[in-house]
């Protein structure tokens, strides 16, 4: 899978970067949007795959515990995970593998 994932980034960062000349025309992309169920989507994301009770923040979008979510009505009250908390858990994790239960971030996503 990472070898898949390697190649996809590299062409995005081309795409992004310096683009592609179709019949004259110079164009850009990048990704707006990957679409997959939760399990999948965890492991792009670089999230634990395990969804069980053991498992302190399950969600890949908020800071929500298993424990909370079983109660949590409003999604406005929850923490959101950004894109600087997952950088942070992510460096934290690579250098203190013991955290991985903390954040439930297996590794950071390409």
């Amino acid at each position: 899978m990472k070898a898949v994932a390697n190649t996809i980034s590299r062409d995005v960062k081309q795409l992004e970067q310096s683009g592609i000349t179709i019949s004259g025309k110079k164009l850009y992309g990048s990704i707006a949007d990957i679409t997959g169920d939760n399990l999948n989507s965890h492991m792009i994301g670089g999230f634990n795959r395990s969804f069980g009770p053991k498992v302190f923040h399950p969600c890949q979008f908020c800071m929500t515990t298993s424990s909370e979510v079983q109660t949590v009505i409003e999604a406005d009250l929850l923490q959101l995970r950004t894109c600087s908390s997952y950088n942070e858990q992510t460096a934290i994790i690579e250098m203190i593998r013991k955290q991985l239960s903390v954040y439930s971030v297996v590794k950071k996503s390409l």
